[in-house]
């Protein structure tokens, strides 16, 4: 394995004084060439770290092979844009060679690589959450998306917000998930709410009378019971702010790494 990834690293070295003067495109005859069966027409980002067919190039997406009218071509995408790189046929042979002496990449290899295997552990945690829940997701960006959580699909979240409003939010990026547990049981029959409720209307009333320098007993008095009958009837309004904020709050982190990993995997799997 040594060797072969030996081979291949002075495969990608051979061609570096090609690939730093290939950044203008050659006329192609619009046929795509496989340099090895091992990684097919398009080589992505894990097959590019398996075989490190380009070096040690940074922000690897995608690439093709194509022929030119002076040999062969590779288109690469990146996460910045495209480049090129030129290859003799002889060069471009002996990069297949150096990939296939290093043979099929282990499918769990590629699992890992891919990020399959940490999108699919976090999709599964994700598939424990409970719905109908307030939640907010917050990004690595700094970007929030908070709404009521009706599910997961593919790799989006979806949220209600304001005036029934479905929104679709991507996993791609997410550092934080943070929920509300369904509001507690009923609190109607609890009627310390109802009477804290009355107080503090009273309170709010008699803070009034002192506002406005009201000394007459029974005006105080009248405000006062205005104020307290305003309060009980807003209690059930009380009740239902109690019932939500009572309801144990839960976060789910994702760590940077995981993070990446699925970012990858979405990129592959759903562009």
């Amino acid at each position: 394995m040594q060797k072969s990834s030996s081979l291949l690293t002075a495969a990608s070295i051979l061609t570096l004084a090609g690939s730093l003067a290939g950044q203008e495109q050659l006329p192609t005859t619009g046929e795509i060439q496989v340099v090895s069966k091992l990684v097919g027409a398009t080589i992505d980002i894990p097959e590019e770290e398996y075989y490190r067919i380009f070096g040690n190039l940074k922000d690897f997406r995608s690439a093709q092979f194509q022929e030119t009218t002076g040999g062969i071509q590779a288109r690469i995408q990146t996460k910045k844009g495209w480049l090129t790189r030129k290859y003799s046929p002889r060069e471009f042979y002996d990069l297949g060679l150096a990939i296939d002496l290093m043979g099929p990449m282990d499918p769990r290899v590629w699992a890992e690589l891919s990020g399959q295997r940490a999108f699919e552990e976090t999709v599964a945690d994700i598939g424990e959450l409970p719905l109908e829940v307030r939640m907010t997701l917050l990004y690595g960006s700094g970007k929030l998306a908070r709404g009521i959580y009706q599910g997961f699909k593919g790799h989006h979240f979806t949220l209600k917000g304001r005036r029934r409003k479905v929104n679709e939010v991507p996993l791609e990026g997410l550092a934080r998930i943070w929920y509300r547990e369904r509001p507690v049981p009923d609190l109607k029959k609890d009627s310390r709410i109802y009477a804290a409720s009355a107080l503090l209307g009273m309170l709010l009333a008699d803070g009034w009378n002192r506002l406005f320098g009201i000394n007459d007993f029974d005006t105080r008095w009248h405000h006062r019971f205005i104020g307290g009958w305003l309060g009980l009837c807003g209690s059930p309004f009380v009740v239902n702010i109690f019932r939500i904020y009572r309801a144990p709050v839960h976060v789910v982190k994702i760590p940077r790494e995981a993070r990446e990993k699925i970012s990858t995997y979405t990129f592959i799997t759903f562009n």
